[in-house]
């Protein structure tokens, strides 16, 4: 069918067609909507975690929090491998400097079972699986060789024998209060009161203990690698030849005996039976005080 003739206005442009009347239950009279369309996604709804879930994210915690212990412990052993290094190495210094030998750091022995007599193949750098056990290796190395250079400089006159006393007579030449001579001082007097009790400034042997000339009372002790100390002067000796002693331990007591002048300790330093000035071992103790007991 033809669509119905537009009504014409005799003075001007034609009536405008009659709108359509809109119901709301026919799709066709519906006006279009100029917004936007909904594009919003449709709502998630998550799955419930289950016994598996959970225990595969616990199991990821519970890995990183051992992977960051490892990490802190790791970092903590190689710093103590540092130090460890380091304080062997100053005592090494000390030691040198006296020409004290330092000891050799101990080898790992081979196990009896091991034949070399046909073995072989080309060389490749160890696999690097274990960090952390190799971490325990390094530091156990280098606390055996602290061990073995302060196990020498412990055994060694390092300590003051008279802390706080006044120093009466230097070592190195001074006039002989008996001469009035020249005369070489081969230790230093420390003032003591009568009857102090007298210590040993490193454990060793007692290898002299009696009345010996110009010192008196007298107690030399052998403390290895040519080291000795003489301790003279006092009023009683309480050790013989042939005995341990520690630093603890009371060799004798203050006195005034053989060529002396007052209560004092001559204390003497030996290197090879050479009398050395002792300072020179009181002041490496200061250095090694942090390193020995």
């Amino acid at each position: 069918p033809h669509p119905p003739a537009r009504a014409v206005n005799a003075n001007g442009p034609p009536f405008p067609p009659p709108a359509r009347a809109y119901h709301p239950l026919r799709a066709d009279t519906r006006e279009p909507d100029d917004g936007p369309p909904d594009n919003s996604p449709l709502a998630y709804a998550p799955t419930p975690e289950t016994v598996g879930d959970r225990a595969d994210r616990l199991f990821s915690k519970v890995t990183l929090s051992l992977k960051g212990v490892e990490e802190e412990q790791r970092a903590r052993v190689e710093q103590l491998t540092v130090d460890a290094g380091d304080a062997a190495s100053n005592i090494e210094k000390v030691l040198t400097r006296f020409k004290i030998a330092v000891p050799e750091q101990a080898a790992v022995k081979p196990d009896d079972d091991d034949d070399d007599s046909a073995v072989g193949g080309p060389y490749a750098e160890p696999e690097n699986g274990d960090n952390f056990n190799n971490s325990l290796a390094q530091l156990d190395t280098a606390l055996t060789r602290l061990e073995a250079v302060r196990s020498t400089a412990e055994a060694l006159p390092f300590r003051n024998p008279a802390i706080g006393k006044e120093i009466t007579s230097p070592f190195g030449n001074r006039r002989d209060p008996f001469l009035g001579r020249l005369a070489l001082h081969s230790g230093v007097d420390f003032r003591f009161a009568a009857g102090e009790t007298i210590r040993p400034t490193a454990p060793g042997k007692v290898v002299n203990a009696g009345w010996t000339g110009g010192y008196g009372n007298m107690v030399e002790i052998d403390h290895g690698n040519g080291i000795s100390t003489r301790y003279g002067h006092m009023s009683e000796i309480l050790v013989k030849a042939g005995d341990m002693v520690g630093r603890s331990d009371v060799i004798g007591l203050a006195g005034s005996t053989g060529r002396s002048t007052g209560t004092h300790l001559h204390y003497e330093v030996r290197q090879n039976g050479r009398a050395v000035d002792p300072v020179y071992f009181l002041n490496a103790g200061l250095k090694l005080a942090t390193y020995i007991k």
